[in-house]
């Protein structure tokens, strides 16, 4: 009988042999490591080692670096030098400060470049504190080991134009559900603009079977698709009844069908279907619940406004939302308004002179009323969807040279003017009011 030094020696020598060169120490150090671990034991550990990810500075340096840099985000943009002495100095105030070894100012300044990337610690203010506020993302990989554990929804413009229902040619954006084991898109929209309740759409279509969808049973017959379905009747008559996916549904792309059927569904089977059809009626009725919401205060709004100042209702792109935002941006004294001119100072439209040289430019507005300046801006933004002069008059400023941008500054401050005219003529009617700011 041999024993186990002798056997570990013997599996050395075979391994040797087989052209792999091992030790009997080696292979003694990997027997006592699978007694430990197991099959991971015998696995090389050098891969899965992590490293420091400051490397050998010490943890209460890191500590005091990433605190310069975080009183930085509300701060007044400042040197890399500034940041390097704050950390110094919290460090000197630290209660074992004798006991923390300071690297050198090369070391700090190498320590600021690799912790201060994407904190725009020395760059722009607006962009140091929109990375700041911004809410920190899920990081790192979710295992997913069944279909429809974890779905990810996310959208993404398209680079193509289609034709609306209106006859508008405008870009659209396509949101998809993926399911994260799978790889598989069990449902996706296309829309001009994608909303909140798309992400309802989506879960509805993704848990409910295509023959439950509203329209489907008709939708999937041979004569709503686009194959010339007349002139393969007269080749097989069985075709007359035949089934066949269309190429496109128009009847299944619609919110409120989906949210009207979900709304009725019967939540009381047992197990996960009766769960997620509670759930999509849940949010279902959410969802009606607060689009009777929106109407009745769009209508109250639109009474209240149609009695004070009816003819701001007529102007062109001006909905009940924006007509209420500019009347309080004005005021319950509009007179002190001397000019249209005021106005658009008011609500953030006037130019602002940004020449150079020779070059002659005005730029946008950042200060007033916001609340106003983006009123004007939806309607504008309403009025080239719907106004065919308007768009001929963005792409006459355009091929003059002016940016889309400041194309839009121009109409805004046009239509800031058209608004100054309707709320000065409604203040001076005597049999009229403002509303109160």
């Amino acid at each position: 009988m041999n024993s186990l030094a002798q056997r570990e020696r013997a599996k050395a020598d075979e391994l040797t042999a087989a052209g792999h060169a091992m030790s009997a120490s080696g292979i003694k150090q990997r027997r006592q490591r699978y007694q430990r671990d197991g099959l991971v034991g015998l696995a090389d550990g050098r891969s899965a080692k992590r490293m420091p990810a400051f490397g050998r500075v010490a943890p209460a340096v890191t500590e005091a670096m990433q605190q310069a840099i975080a009183e930085t985000a509300e701060a007044s943009s400042k040197t890399i030098g500034f940041v390097v002495w704050r950390a110094t100095q919290i460090l000197a105030a630290r209660e074992d400060a004798a006991d923390i070894e300071v690297p050198s100012q090369r070391m700090l300044y190498r320590l600021f470049d690799k912790m201060a990337i994407g904190t725009h610690a020395t760059g722009s203010a607006t962009a140091r504190r929109s990375s700041a506020a911004r809410p920190a993302g899920p990081l790192g990989e979710v295992p997913a080991c069944a279909p429809g554990e974890w779905m990810q929804i996310d959208s993404t413009p398209l680079d193509i134009l289609v034709r609306l229902d209106e006859g508008i040619a405008e870009k659209v954006e396509l949101t998809g559900m993926v399911d994260l084991a799978t790889r598989s898109l069990p449902a996706a929209v296309l829309r001009p603009t994608t909303k909140a309740a798309d992400a309802s759409a989506l879960l509805a279509r993704s848990v409910t079977p295509e023959l439950m969808c509203p329209g489907w049973s008709e939708a999937l017959r041979m004569s709503r698709s686009a194959l010339p379905h007349r002139r393969l009747l007269g080749l097989d008559e069985r075709l007359e009844h035949a089934a066949a996916r269309p190429v496109i549904v128009p009847d299944t792309l619609s919110n409120p069908k989906l949210i009207r059927a979900c709304a009725g569904l019967d939540g009381s089977a047992p197990g996960t279907a009766g769960a997620a059809a509670h759930t999509l009626k849940l949010l279902a009725r959410r969802i009606q619940h607060l689009t009777d919401e929106i109407e009745d205060l769009t209508t109250r709004i639109r009474d209240v406004i149609t009695q004070h100042n009816p003819q701001l209702l007529g102007c062109y792109g001006v909905g009940p939302d924006t007509a209420a935002t500019l009347l309080i941006a004005a005021g319950d004294n509009p007179e002190r308004l001397r000019s249209e001119a005021s106005f658009a100072a008011l609500c953030g439209v006037s130019p602002v002179e940004a020449s150079s040289g020779k070059t002659q430019r005005r730029r946008l507005n950042r200060g007033g009323n916001r609340q106003a300046n983006s009123a004007l801006y939806t309607v504008v933004l309403a009025r080239l969807r719907w106004d065919t002069r308007t768009r001929t008059y963005v792409d006459r400023r355009v091929s003059e040279g002016k940016t889309r941008r400041e194309a839009l500054r121009c109409l805004k401050r046009y239509v800031a003017r058209e608004i100054h005219r309707l709320i000065t003529f409604a203040s001076a009617d005597p049999h009229t009011h403002l509303l109160a700011a």
